[in-house]
């Protein structure tokens, strides 16, 4: 009887709390109702809009893959990178397919001409067009997906192309061609 009593004093007392909570307009229970949002747009710094793949990186820059190029927004502005046939540090396509940044902090880009590898220390690009003559390297340049596991591996989905793996050792001097497995 004593225990019924003890439960009885503790609803009370709950009840009466919530409803003191509740005459005090407190926000405790409730969530916010002003959601913002901002349109970006080509008007804004966008090179195209049409997006293909976003990712935001250890730093908080949000990274935009779209079918002209590549931006870097900070959240006031836009860094843009683009493809260009005489400069070699440039993304080997304008068209991005695909976004990855690995735990060196370098952002891989997958695109329909190959992979890029932006190289935050110096800020340029060093590229990789598949060669389907090369021993185990992928039938096409599209690059669909880019995945690094926990040993800093780095594994390439490409259309129709299947799945590719590239050992970390051979990346670590970023030069020459890229070794598939």
């Amino acid at each position: 009887m004593k225990r019924l009593s003890i439960n009885i004093s503790m609803l009370v007392f709950l009840f009466t709390f919530l409803s003191i909570i509740k005459n005090h307009n407190s926000t405790l229970f409730c969530q916010t109702n002003n959601l913002r949002f901002d349109h970006l747009s080509i008007e804004d710094g966008l090179p195209n809009n049409e997006f293909t793949c976003l990712i935001q990186d250890h730093l908080g820059f949000i990274w935009i893959g779209t079918t002209n190029g590549l931006s870097k927004y900070d959240g006031y502005s836009f860094v843009n990178y683009y493809h260009n046939e005489k400069d070699s540090t440039s993304l080997i396509s304008r068209k991005v397919l695909c976004l990855m940044e690995d735990s060196s902090g370098d952002i891989w880009v997958g695109t329909i001409g190959g992979l890029s590898i932006l190289l935050r220390d110096e800020d340029r690009f060093i590229s990789y067009e598949y060669d389907k003559y090369f021993p185990n390297s992928p039938s096409n340049n599209f690059s669909y997906k880019i995945f690094e596991d926990k040993n800093g591996n780095i594994w390439i989905g490409t259309w129709r192309g299947g799945l590719y793996f590239i050992d970390r050792e051979l990346l670590l001097d970023k030069k020459g061609k890229l070794i598939f497995q």
